[in-house]
């Protein structure tokens, strides 16, 4: 879910706007919010507070959702910061060869892998996202807008790259 142009999230939940949050915390305020604001406890209330109630629960849902993943996080922080995410610079000439040697891998698991090789590949992806995020939060906790789209750019090739790996994770198990 993302959250509407104009949408401060962090505000929402009464944090600071950075990449680097305590997760534990973001989720006891949701609760606490939602124990608030859920649209049960306005069942006998008019049409008119059941629906507000309906659209803030909405709001902090996706709220909650975009500060709990960092790559939505990442986005969100760069949007609030001005930068224009989708219009990103070009991911570095290293970046891109890796790219092609880690979807090589998985063409070639397509073709007939075995699940401990996909699972070698799945832990490679998994530390590829670590240390992006990390060198992304750098950036962003530095102000350093351009790279920090980079990253983010580089931080969504491996996402989609590990979701298609959880894929082919998924079809192996159902063979």
């Amino acid at each position: 879910m993302e959250p509407p142009q104009t949408q401060d999230c962090f505000s929402l939940f009464d944090l600071p706007p950075a990449f680097d949050i305590d997760v534990d915390a973001l989720t006891a305020r949701y609760r606490r919010l939602q124990q608030l604001i859920h649209p049960d406890r306005y069942s006998t209330a008019g049409e008119q507070a059941r629906r507000l109630a309906a659209q803030r629960a909405a709001r902090i849902n996706a709220a909650y959702q975009t500060l709990k993943d960092p790559l939505a996080r990442a986005r969100h922080l760069l949007e609030l910061r001005g930068a224009d995410v989708e219009k990103t610079g070009t991911v570095e000439p290293e970046f891109l060869m890796e790219q092609m040697a880690l979807r090589e891998r998985l063409a070639a698991l397509r073709a007939g892998g075995s699940r401990e090789a996909l699972r070698d590949l799945l832990a490679d992806i998994d530390h590829r996202q670590q240390a992006c995020c990390q060198r992304l939060g750098r950036a962003l906790r530095e102000d350093a807008l351009d790279t920090a789209c980079r990253l983010y750019q580089e931080f969504q090739f491996l996402r989609r790259l590990h979701e298609e790996a959880l894929d082919l994770e998924e079809r192996m198990g159902d063979a």
